[in-house]
């Protein structure tokens, strides 16, 4: 979709229950920034890693029962870069108003249904799975926000300053990038309009999105990593904005589209033994070199990568609900020694098959 501008306006008043994170944590009308700031304070956020010394911060926030069930997680890079990451369902529409705060959104949507009400628009902005939203807000334009009810809410946005934005991209020496010009040109006209841009989300960002849903690792670590997934994100973003107009190399076929998928639930399904690339491959009728090099540019992770996670969240959902021995799971997904299995598993998720189990009072090895 082309860059958009509309003017401003006053978000529209119904009836639709308030609050998603804001209204939770920070109360109505309040900004991003309030919202970090708050997390350390009530208790309806838990946290999980902070460090004072550099503002950085890293929350969690579980959905009542009445409301519906999941969590939303949140981390604090910096002062000008936050990251919200959801995986919800509500039970009934969340109406949540949006002042306007000069920040960029990038907003990740893998499923679920937002609704958008653009300051100006009669018609509303819908942001669906597999799309991501960019968007800038000048301070002083405010909108609203609506979630459906009924749908998996799975998300990712990154928010951050432009003058951030542009630090970071000259820091690298790229002074000149099409997003900067498209908000300098924003600036320029007018202040008090919204400037966005809706686009297909790549392979590449969709697998980096999931990593940062399901972050393997604890406390420190889980900031850390929650960092390095955002500014991963953030290039990739940068990188596929930047080349816009750049012709693509031409898409594969639809067979080696089929082939592709069926070497992923391939993967997905067989643990026991550890399926070697040259199985896979004639597995699914495609020749070993072809099966890594397109298996990467589609899935945006190697062959290698893809199937290692695939089995280590196998063996963490056997350990949690199978109430299997930790020699029975490494058995199970392809290990002849138990050692190794947990080297592997400790080297994924950074801690012991052993741990997770003493989480449940199981004391099993």
């Amino acid at each position: 979709m082309a860059p958009m501008a509309v003017k401003a306006g006053t978000p529209g008043r119904d009836k639709t229950p308030s609050g998603i994170f804001r209204d939770a944590l920070a109360g109505q009308g309040q900004c991003v920034a309030q919202v970090f700031d708050n997390l350390g304070r009530t208790p309806k956020a838990s946290v999980i890693a902070e460090d004072d010394k550099h503002g950085i911060r890293a929350a969690c926030m579980t959905l009542c029962p009445d409301e519906g069930h999941g969590r939303i997680e949140f981390y604090r890079v910096s002062n000008d870069l936050f990251v919200v990451a959801v995986d919800c369902i509500w039970d009934a529409p969340r109406l949540e108003f949006l002042p306007g705060e000069n920040l960029i959104e990038f907003y990740f949507k893998l499923s679920g249904r937002l609704v958008l009400k653009l300051p100006g628009e009669v018609k509303e902005l819908v942001v669906t799975g597999q799309q991501l939203l960019i968007w800038a807000q000048p301070t002083g334009v405010d909108t609203s926000e609506r979630m459906e009810p009924g749908l998996r809410d799975t998300s990712v946005s990154l928010y951050c300053r432009p003058d951030f934005l542009r630090g970071l991209l000259e820091r690298d020496a790229m002074n000149l990038h099409p997003l900067i010009d498209a908000l300098d040109a924003l600036a320029s006209r007018r202040r008090n309009m919204v400037w966005h841009r809706v686009q297909s989300l790549s392979q590449t960002a969709v697998h980096i999105i999931r990593c940062l849903l399901h972050n393997p690792h604890r406390e420190g670590l889980r900031l850390l990593y929650a960092e390095a997934r955002a500014l991963e994100l953030l290039c990739e973003i940068l990188s596929d904005f930047g080349n816009a107009q750049i012709p693509r190399k031409p898409e594969a076929s639809d067979r080696d589209l089929l082939c592709l998928d069926a070497a992923r639930r391939y993967l997905a399904t067989h643990f026991q033994p550890i399926p070697r690339i040259c199985d896979v491959a004639r597995a699914v009728g495609l020749s070993e070199t072809k099966l890594k090099r397109d298996f990467k540019r589609r899935f945006g992770v190697t062959v290698f990568d893809f199937g290692l996670e695939c089995r280590m969240r196998h063996a963490r959902e056997l350990l949690l609900n199978e109430g299997m021995y930790v020699s029975e799971v490494a058995f199970a997904v392809g290990y002849s020694h138990c050692t190794s299995f947990t080297a592997a598993f400790r080297e994924f998720f950074g801690y012991q098959p052993s741990e997770l189990r003493s989480e449940r009072g199981d004391t099993r090895s």
